[in-house]
């Protein structure tokens, strides 16, 4: 017979209580309709005070004596309470028999264990402990408030902390390195944390190589992995007509799941522009580190001297090759066996990876240089129109490698997703999302993991391609200075020298050139030394000192004549020519940055010229050699650097504003007044021979644009078959991969002029520089104009934030508006969005710095802000009965997804004529009604037999034969219309799409749409049987081990039988004792007791009475033995699930409230 209204039950749980034990196996009693604290108790003041958490599981059923079909089972909620601090949902269960417990750990797996962080904990942190500190020696993203963390011990105890608020700074640490130590500097991150520390966790020391990673607490990320699924009620905003597609519920699509208590916390001088710094493709040729014979085994790291290029390393260990992938991988072939970490400068084997014994390692890669931070900023605000999960953009200027970085909001969470330097952008999971980038167009292309939130912006940030730049012009070999007489005749110059026995020389020209066994040339005279440099370039080092012999002329400076508008007149001549060096003064002029003075000598053939690193070579005037006549002109041609302002249009990534260093030729006035006399030697000089032993000073320079500086980290090259690489402006020579230290931990100098010093030579002698990396920093004078950012942490308080840039100062007014010095903007106080501007009004292309009439940028380095974050403060969570640091932040879980099932629906209530008069068939008022019940004027539920429902014409009557005596008059009739369908898509905003149109009128506010848990079709069985030589103890649903080899039960002629009324949700193992009998036992309800094979076998369900199963006699064939188990399933016709009462802070608003659930299916028609 079909199921009927009165077979379909909600039955309690074993344990209706909030304890550990809660829920459990499924009882007979049920849950009655009206009945008060039917489901949970009243709310106590300690409720009130704190909020409350409470779960009752209970069991959806169709209760019959046959198997009939319960079709598309499902529940929801069809009226929330009235009180709008206590919200309830539904939660499914896998588990027919689960716990309180087994809720609670699923709940709290809205968050699990992600990806490594940057930053290692900092020393050892106690028990009970509110802070820990972090620390990074590469930078990166640092956690903030509001992030959730876990730090796992080697021993396996692991928590998950919330940070509360960080203190960021950049501090000058002792790190320990080899055998010693060494200052370096480093990211500090001071954290407060919401709860205390279960336990000590091991935070290593400030080390940089030779840590052994598995030895100490590891710190993780977060992601959000879903856990539990939630299904709750809320009502129409908007009015819903027949043929729409969508409907916009009330408050979005969340509902809170537990209290949350929010502090405020500040957050000051955060600088949300200088994050990332650029893997810039600087290298001029591949480097090969010195070959270092060790094991090659799970966990082994090798450390590089400098970054590495993405998809540009191979490590030779023997005869095997490994290479990187690109993305960090490091690769056998196919088999990933290790990372590599291209800003880290480290690569590491994998646990898990082979062992390849002892061996000659080599490394080669081509170096990359760290520069700058993301100073270009855009976004793209997501509408209606444009929202899905595909986007592209085009970036001007183009990104620099490593730098860019995008972040969206989806269902109220960031995500970001990061430029891996090798053109990919992925997120810390890849769920996330991934993309590619071009870094010479400018295009990225890009897939969201998730649809980014209606309102919200999809933010971009990067930093300029031209941060850092290849060096050119390179030097070929390292120069000896050997400072000199200044009255040599440098044509009489010799050199000699000799290395290891042998002897080399070498000669001058007139003009200053160098030849023999060296090349090079004459400087220009030192006018702080007071010497001629002669720069010398030998192809063999010497192994000591380098004796020069030459002739100078006996005399001293001339005296000058100053005859008045720039002519002058050398007191003694004749002059030898290439001898005369003065200086003359600059006359200051407002916005150019010009020097104090000019240095000016003679080339020789008797042009005067400017030695200034600005305007070397320009013409100065002229000399006479044999009168001593002297013209200086009054303005000489000379580079400088002005400030302008480039604005890149909307047509790139609209608007980004900012000023670069530009350098272009400007004729400055000299003060001809003020001409000082250097050495002027005439030709009549008595000459005199000199020797002098000199020991160079060797150097290079690597040759530096005007407005950049040479990178002082990252330079490297070899000479000689010696390695030389600089950390920190220090020269350091050799490197050993396994040790990650130099052989000379000091061997010169070099500075952002790029003058490169050299104390400490090849061995071999030899002097001839192979390049691999020297790279210009671009940086110094990024500014910025205006841009956008998200703040560490949100939601913000609203009317407390400021922008800051020195002394300019900004603040934004309780509707987000920034006002203040020049500051303008928004900000968007829940998403934590700041949208700012320096500059009111301009257009695209270079403008002069001095016609720049508009706000001035700021330094990108320099613009920081200040706000207060809205801290959702941690609850206890022994009074709570849940940890909530899982959770999400606001303690609110969503209740519509993609692909659910929605019932949009409306109930009115009907008072019927008391008398009533049966056999009348009563109009309800509309139509396609979905269904009815009926109360009495006590509350007390009409049983659906007692009456019938017309419910497309929407009609109800009480047959004349109905006896009606039991019940109070008058009747209430309650129904309710609704639309099931299906849910397309939501939006936080509460707009959910439909895959189906309403067919109904739905007014706004008495409408609601539920999100109903769906279990399918329902009935009961019995189910996959098979024989096993041996129970294990482990419930598996395959064979463990071997089938008994002649035992054999014939399901397939005597089946094994249940009805909706005994079956329950089971796996079964009936375990022979001897070869006559077995007993029963069920996975969830344990030990039934031993039964003999020669009866049918039905153990009754204690809860309703019927067998859970019937198992014949007749099934069981011979050669069953002690020990043998025959397994198989039941299903029940129906299921369990979870329901959640979340008591929110505050006073009640009702002295009683009620909430309704409906556990419904359709039937077969009779």
């Amino acid at each position: 017979m079909p199921i009927l209204t009165e077979d379909i039950k909600l039955l309690e749980s074993a344990v209706m209580a909030d304890v550990p034990e809660g829920g459990g196996a499924m009882t007979g009693i049920e849950v009655l309709d009206a009945v008060s604290n039917n489901l949970f108790p009243d709310s106590s003041t300690v409720d009130r005070a704190i909020g409350r958490f409470r779960a009752r599981k209970l069991y959806g059923v169709g209760h019959t004596d046959d198997t009939d079909l319960m079709l598309g089972a499902h529940v929801l909620i069809t009226d929330a309470p009235n009180d709008p601090l206590v919200h309830c949902a539904l939660v499914q269960t896998p588990g027919w028999s689960d716990t309180r417990a087994d809720l609670v750990e699923k709940v709290e797996r809205y968050l699990v264990k992600g990806p490594r962080v940057n930053y290692r904990l900092w020393g050892t942190h106690y028990a009970g402990g509110l802070q820990i500190r972090l620390v990074s020696l590469v930078g990166g993203n640092a956690p903030s408030g509001g992030d959730c963390i876990v730090l796992t011990n080697p021993n396996g105890d692991e928590q998950y902390l919330r940070i509360l608020k960080t203190a960021i700074s950049t501090e000058t640490i002792a790190v320990i390195e080899g055998s010693g130590t060494v200052l370096l500097q480093a990211t500090v991150v001071l954290c407060d944390i919401g709860n205390e520390l279960d336990y000590d966790f091991l935070g290593p020391p400030a080390q940089r190589v030779g840590l052994v990673e598995a030895d100490w607490a590891q710190l993780y990320q977060t992601n959000v992995s879903g856990g539990a699924k939630f299904y709750g009620i809320k009502p129409l905003a908007v009015a819903g007509e027949p043929g729409d597609y969508s409907v916009l519920t009330t408050g979005g699509i969340y509902t809170p799941v537990v209290p949350a208590a929010t502090v405020e916390s500040p957050i000051i001088d955060q600088y949300p522009l200088t994050v990332r710094q650029s893997l810039s493709r600087t290298a001029q040729a591949a480097v090969s580190l010195p070959a270092v014979v060790l094991s090659l085994a799970p966990g082994t790291q090798l450390k590089l001297p400098t970054a590495c290029e993405p998809g540009s390393l191979s490590l030779t260990h023997g005869a095997t090759v490994f290479l990187d992938d690109g993305e960090g991988n490091l690769k056998q072939g196919a088999l990933v066996v290790g990372t590599v970490n291209y800003r880290g400068k480290e690569i590491a084997m994998l646990p898990g990876a082979p062992n390849y014994g002892s061996a000659s390692n080599t490394v080669t890669y081509r170096p990359a240089t760290l520069a700058g931070a993301p100073t270009h900023s855009d976004s793209l605000t997501v509408t209606l129109a444009n929202q899905g999960r595909a986007f592209v953009f085009a970036f001007e200027p183009p990104p620099a490698p490593g730098t860019l970085a995008l972040s969206f909001m989806a269902q109220e969470r960031w995500y970001d997703l990061a430029d891996n330097g090798n053109g990919k952008l992925s997120g810390a999971d890849s769920s996330h999302g991934v993309g590619t980038i071009n870094y010479l167009t400018g295009s990225v292309g890009v897939t969201l993991g998730a649809i980014p939130d209606v309102g919200s912006q999809i933010i971009q940030q990067w930093g300029d391609a031209a941060s850092a730049v290849p060096a050119a012009a390179l030097p070929p070999r390292m120069t000896g200075v050997l400072g000199i007489d200044i009255r040599a005749k440098i044509d009489t110059l010799a050199l000699s020298w000799s290395r290891g026995g042998v002897n080399y020389a070498a000669v001058c020209s007139a003009a200053g050139v160098i030849s023999g066994d060296a090349t090079g040339k004459v400087g220009t005279y030192d006018y702080a030394t007071g010497e001629l440099p002669l720069n010398f370039e030998p192809a063999v080092l010497p192994d000591g000192e380098v004796t020069v012999d030459f002739d100078r002329l006996a005399v001293t400076s001339s005296g000058v004549t100053n005859n008045g508008g720039g002519s002058y007149t050398l007191e003694q001549v004749p002059v030898t020519p290439g001898s005369v060096h003065f200086t003359v003064a600059v006359i200051p002029e407002a916005g150019f940055q010009l020097p104090a003075s000019i240095n000016v000598t003679d080339d020789g053939a008797g042009v005067l010229t400017s030695s200034h690193p600005q305007s070397l070579g320009a013409v100065v005037g002229s000399v006479n050699y044999t009168t001593g006549a002297v013209s200086v002109g009054s303005n000489i041609s000379s580079g400088v650097n002005e400030q302008v302002v480039e604005i890149y249009p909307a047509t790139g990534t609209g608007n980004t504003l900012y000023y670069d260093v530009q350098v272009f030729r400007a004729a400055h006035t000299t003060n001809l007044q003020n001409l000082a006399v250097g050495w002027m030697q005439h030709s009549g000089g008595t000459t005199v021979s000199q020797t002098l032993a000199v020991a160079p000073a060797w150097q290079l320079t690597v040759p530096v644009s005007a407005g950049l500086q040479l990178k002082t980290d990252g330079v490297i090259f070899s000479c000689g078959g010696d390695l030389y690489h600089a950390s920190g402006g220090t020269l350091r020579k050799g490197w050993s991969i396994d040790t990650g230290a130099p052989s000379v931990e000091s061997a010169g100098a070099v500075t952002s002029g790029g003058l490169v010093t050299v104390s400490s030579l090849p061995g071999s002698g030899i002097n001839a520089l192979v390049w691999s990396n020297a790279a210009l920093d671009a940086t110094a004078g990024a500014s910025v104009g205006q841009g956008v950012f998200r703040t560490a942490s949100a939601p913000l308080k609203a009317g407390v934030m400021q922008l800051q840039a020195g002394a300019l100062v900004g603040s934004a007014n309780e509707a987000g508006v920034i006002s203040g010095d020049g500051w303008t903007g928004a900000v968007d106080f829940q998403r934590g969005i700041v949208r700012w501007s320096r500059a009111s009004t301009f257009a695209p292309g270079p403008i002069p710095w001095d016609n720049w009439t508009a706000a001035s940028p700021v330094a990108a380095s320099a613009l920081s802000y200040n706000a207060v974050f809205m801290q959702y403060l941690p609850l206890d969570r022994e009074l709570l009965g849940i940890d909530t640091v899982r959770l999400p932040l606001d303690g609110r879980v969503r209740i519509y997804r993609p692909a659910d099932i929605l019932v949009v629906h409306n109930t009115l209530t009907t008072q019927l004529p008391n008398p009533l008069v049966k056999g009348t068939a009563y109009d309800l008022g509309r139509e396609r009604i979905a269904s009815v019940r009926v109360k009495d004027v006590l509350g007390v539920l009409v049983p659906s037999s007692l009456y019938v429902s017309d419910l497309n014409p929407g009609f109800i009557t009480f047959p004349v034969e109905s006896n009606l005596t039991p019940y109070s008059h008058p009747f209430t009739v309650e129904d309710r219309i609704e639309d099931v369908v299906v849910c397309r898509q939501a939006d936080i905003s509460g707009k959910l799409d439909l895959l189906s149109s309403l067919t109904h009128d739905f007014p706004a506010d008495t409408s609601f749409v539920s999100s109903a848990l769906a279990f399918g079709d329902l009935f009961a069985r019995a189910h996959g049987d098979f024989g096993q030589g041996t129970w294990t103890g482990a419930w598996s649903d395959a064979l463990i081990g071997a089938a008994p080899p002649l035992a054999k039960f014939s399901a397939g002629q005597y089946p094994i039988t249940t009805t909706n009324r005994g079956a329950i949700t089971e796996r079964w193992a009936l375990i022979f004792t001897s070869n006559t009998a077995f007993k029963v036992v069920g996975e969830s309800v344990g030990d039934l007791g031993v039964f003999p094979m020669v009866n049918d076998c039905a153990p009754v369900n204690p809860a309703t009475g019927a067998p859970y199963f019937t198992l014949p006699a007749l099934g069981w064939g011979g050669g069953w033995a002690a020990g043998n188990v025959l397994r198989f399933d039941t299903a029940a016709c129906g299921a369990p699930f979870w329901v959640v009462q979340t008591i929110l802070q505050g006073p009640a608003s009702l002295d009683s409230d009620v909430f309704l659930l409906a556990f419904r299916t359709d039937v077969d028609r009779p």
